[in-house]
């Protein structure tokens, strides 16, 4: 079926929807909870081609229509700014009681519905109480504690959970990420969505290219690494500053994995070689300091001072 590609992704989300179609006990609403860059919104589409498509195969014109938001049966209502409003829901449910120029089931798919407005809740669970035939409703969320509890009892909670590094990692080799992030990303973020956003930024190219290049500033004393830094690290900023300490741990990290012989998380660095020469304790010592420094950030730090500290730090020699 066509969820059977997420069966290393989401098993158990795959089985209970699989099992239910199969047996004709098909929930007119789902819930889909989980944290973010889970394939809720994925399989949520394939859902719907699950129900409209009669082979479910993800290719034809209706399948290709339902990824194009434009079959009549399929409705998806986001955010509008910060909320979904009354008024699209009021919205939906007119279509949703419109006799359908096209034969067959009707989808609705309310993503981020713990953003619903009260007046927007309060029309959905008018509508929910009142279950049309061959219609199905798949509301997603990340904060499923913020949604009315009326609303979570008339729909199948399925709960989707996080995915491990290495499914990750297979799954970054199998999108086209080269190895370098592939083998980066999963430690920095358990979010597919957010990983595969991550290799294709240019944000995160530029972060690469400083913390290679300090660590040859370090290595090979050719230039000041703070000086350097003010001149090649100002896009380094509160907003991406988690991200850029997070690499840099994981690049000091691999000091110590070459000590000891455990794989390397950057494999092509050539400054280990001289890097190497920092006694044990030092790298102990740097990594433990990175470490002290992010979690100041949860205390409203002051950004350039925290990274001008740990820079000058990280100066070995």
């Amino acid at each position: 079926m066509i969820l059977a590609k997420y069966n290393q992704i989401q098993p158990n989300v795959v089985k209970i929807l699989t099992n239910s179609f199969r047996s004709n006990r098909f929930s007119h609403a789902h819930l889909f909870e989980g944290p973010r860059g889970t394939n809720k919104f994925d399989i949520a589409i394939d859902v719907a081609k699950m129900l409209i498509c009669e082979s479910a195969c993800g290719e034809c014109k209706i399948c290709s229509s339902i990824d194009l938001r434009s079959h009549p049966n399929v409705i998806v209502i986001e955010p509008d700014g910060l909320s979904i409003k009354k008024e699209q829901i009021r919205n939906l449910i007119t279509e949703l009681n419109k006799t359908s120029l096209v034969i067959g089931p009707k989808v609705y798919i309310i993503n981020h519905i713990d953003k619903m407005t009260t007046s927007a809740a309060n029309s959905l669970l008018k509508y929910f109480e009142e279950p049309h035939d061959n219609t199905y409703a798949i509301l997603i969320t990340e904060n499923i504690q913020t949604i009315l509890p009326t609303i979570i009892s008339r729909a199948q909670v399925i709960t989707f959970n996080k995915v491990s590094s290495s499914i990750i990692r297979e799954e970054l080799v199998k999108r086209g990420i080269n190895l370098e992030y592939s083998r980066i990303l999963p430690l920095v973020t358990n979010n597919l969505e957010e990983a595969m956003d991550l290799a294709n930024s240019e944000e995160l190219n530029k972060m690469m290219d400083v913390i290679y290049e300090l660590g040859n500033i370090y290595a090979n004393k050719y230039h000041n690494a703070l000086i350097y830094f003010h001149e090649n690290g100002k896009f380094v900023d509160k907003n991406n500053v988690g991200l850029f300490l997070d690499l840099l741990l994981y690049y000091y990290k691999d000091i110590l994995n070459y000590k000891t012989n455990v794989e390397l998380v950057f494999p092509d660095n050539k400054a280990l070689i001289t890097l190497r020469e920092i006694t044990l304790k030092k790298v102990v010592e740097n990594i433990e300091f990175i470490m002290d420094e992010k979690n100041k950030l949860k205390y409203n730090a002051n950004v350039p001072l925290l990274l001008d500290r740990i820079i000058l730090k990280l100066d070995w020699r």
